[in-house]
């Protein structure tokens, strides 16, 4: 939440956080890019005119997480999204192939997507 709700301090400390306590780069990553695809796809269906309810049936998560997604999702543009989600995916197979720092690669991440904090 905070990463997607842009608060800049808030989000790194629990970033360097989870890194002390020996937490895997993939997994946060992970956490974040399923959030930025949950955003994707209730923007989408909102646009269509679908209501919280069949939404959270249609992609068989709580309304509750549906709600907060709505409300995040108007944070960003559809092609925000897009983007966010694009490097999210080069970024996940650039840490699984070894190509660059895993811990640097979401670092950098974070710093540029908070950078309007």
């Amino acid at each position: 939440n905070k990463v997607v709700n842009r608060k800049r301090t808030e989000a790194l400390q629990i970033f360097y956080d989870l890194l002390k306590q020996n937490e895997e780069p993939i997994k946060m990553m992970a956490l974040i890019a399923n959030q930025f695809r949950l955003l994707m796809q209730t923007k989408y269906f909102s646009q269509q005119g679908y209501g919280q309810k069949q939404i959270a049936t249609n992609l068989k998560v709580h309304p509750f997480r549906v709600k907060l997604a709505i409300d995040q999702a108007r944070l960003f543009s559809e092609e925000e999204l897009k983007s966010i989600i694009e490097h999210l995916a080069v970024m996940d197979y650039e840490m699984k192939t070894g190509k660059k720092d895993k811990q640097l690669l979401l670092e950098l991440f974070l710093l540029k997507l908070l950078q309007s904090d």
